[in-house]
């Protein structure tokens, strides 16, 4: 490999990394939110717990029969769930980006290594 493919590949690997970090990056803010007391308490446990509580109740109430008030409900559930499965992707996606900046800043130093040897 010659020094221009060395710095190629070196080059890649630090775009790679920069997009890492963002996910990192957006990692740290959502745990900075889970360390906030007002997001823990409007969004964990107001949104996330108690919401979905009350709508299931609503799910039971004569007056929520109609299919459409019914689906409505049932859609409000679906958006309890999808938040969380974004909050639980934003985690899974920033560990993995963390193991990929270590990762790639070993094929970085490898790279230099390589570049010392010649």
């Amino acid at each position: 490999m010659n020094n221009e493919e060395r710095n190629e590949a070196v080059r890649h690997i630090e775009i790679s990394m920069e997009s890492a970090r963002e996910r990192v990056e957006l990692m740290n803010a959502l745990d900075r939110l889970w360390d906030n007391p007002d997001f823990k308490k409007v969004i964990l446990n107001d949104y996330m717990k108690e919401e979905p509580a009350r709508l299931v109740t609503l799910r039971a109430a004569p007056q929520m029969a109609d299919p459409e008030r019914q689906a409505s409900l049932l859609r409000a559930l679906d958006s309890i769930g999808y938040l969380d499965l974004h909050f639980n992707s934003i985690r899974q996606m920033g560990m993995m980006a963390e193991n990929e900046i270590d990762a790639s800043r070993d094929q970085v130093s490898q790279l230099e290594a390589l570049e010392l040897e010649s």
